[in-house]
């Protein structure tokens, strides 16, 4: 409507280290899970689920049948306890795995859950699982990191070229933007008193340094309630209102 011309860069908000690792982790656990094949069998009636916790190594295909063999073989040995330590609310681990040489090959701990009394689940589904892929304990650090160095290396990129002139532009922007993959393989953004507004705050503290080339720099995360977030330069509450 101005006439005037912005161009847009756009860039992938993910922490690399962690994309890499989530996958490598995805494809182990799938791989610990097709052997297990747990769909295919009858959960006992004492058990709600079984979580797999590996020693990062991969099952080769010459130890999958004992695997899968001592795997169901102790869980009915702990089935048949009269009062086993898993009976409680939230499980317990199961570590033992003296007679069980391949499972302890591949298998840190087993933690065997109770089924809730009253409940009772769906046949056919899988119930050895594996706790979670959020990839353990983390700290919000890592999300600022994942999008300063994202927005970084763009700086670094375009210090040297003069886009303004090539391209007629009035202005040029920088979308950081979360995609799928930083959902399913990076830490979430929200963290135990941090919140998205707070790593919004503190990318922005880091850029009212040095922006490079660039004019305007944005977040995108579309799964948060305040999807756009202008990190340079800071946007006032008031005109933030307004706009």
């Amino acid at each position: 409507m101005s006439g005037r011309t912005v161009g847009v860069e756009l860039t992938k908000w993910v922490e690399r280290d962690q994309l890499e690792w989530g996958k490598t982790r995805e494809r182990i656990e799938n791989d610990y899970l097709r052997i297990a094949a747990s769909e295919r069998e009858r959960r006992p009636d004492n058990i709600g689920w079984v979580w797999l916790y590996d020693r990062h190594r991969q099952v080769k295909p010459k130890h999958e049948a004992q695997f899968r063999q001592q795997l169901y073989a102790c869980i009915a040995e702990q089935t048949a306890l009269a009062e086993p330590e898993w009976d409680a609310p939230l499980g317990a681990p199961v570590r033992d795995f003296i007679r069980y040489p391949v499972l302890g090959k591949f298998l840190d701990q087993i933690w065997i859950h109770p089924r809730p009394r009253l409940h009772y689940p769906e046949a056919g589904g899988k119930w050895i699982l594996f706790e979670g892929n959020a990839g353990g304990a983390y700290t919000h650090e890592s999300m600022v990191k994942g999008a300063l160095d994202r927005i970084r290396a763009k700086i670094d990129d375009y210090e040297e070229l003069d886009l303004h002139s090539q391209h007629t532009l009035d202005e040029l922007y920088l979308l950081c933007h979360y995609d799928n993959e930083a959902l399913l393989y990076n830490t979430p953004v929200q963290a135990v008193g941090f919140g998205y507004e707070d790593l919004v705050a503190k990318v922005a503290e880091v850029l009212a340094q040095g922006h490079g080339v660039f004019n305007r720099i944005f977040l995108f995360h579309p799964w948060e309630s305040r999807k756009v977030a202008q990190v340079y330069p800071v946007v006032t509450n008031r005109l933030q209102r307004r706009a």
